[in-house]
């Protein structure tokens, strides 16, 4: 399962911050569509959305907050090399490959 890495999740962030909606309802849904295995970030996509049907302020709050947990999780997971998209890639590490 491929998972949204930490760089993608704070780019979300980053445009929530400016606050355009527009282009974070178009972000959200390009992620969405290329991570659709990567429920967390579904599931944020989905209380974004639930938030501009409403436009309540708390609801926004709540996807920021859960993308900034997102994010954080997701960062120390590929620093402890227990959340790497390659299994077999390790930082500062060379791999030897044999050809026979």
């Amino acid at each position: 399962m491929v998972k949204a890495s930490p760089f993608v999740i704070k780019n979300i962030s980053m445009v929530l911050k400016k606050r355009d909606f527009v282009e974070a309802k178009q972000l959200l849904e390009k992620f969405s569509a290329r991570y659709s295995e990567d429920t967390q970030l579904l599931k944020i996509c989905k209380q974004y959305t639930e938030y501009l049907e409403t436009q309540e302020l708390g609801k926004i709050e709540e996807v920021k907050r859960c993308l900034n947990r997102l994010k954080n999780s997701r960062k120390s997971g590929t620093l402890e090399a227990t959340g790497l998209w390659f299994n077999n890639r390790r930082p500062n590490t060379m791999q030897v490959i044999q050809v026979t």
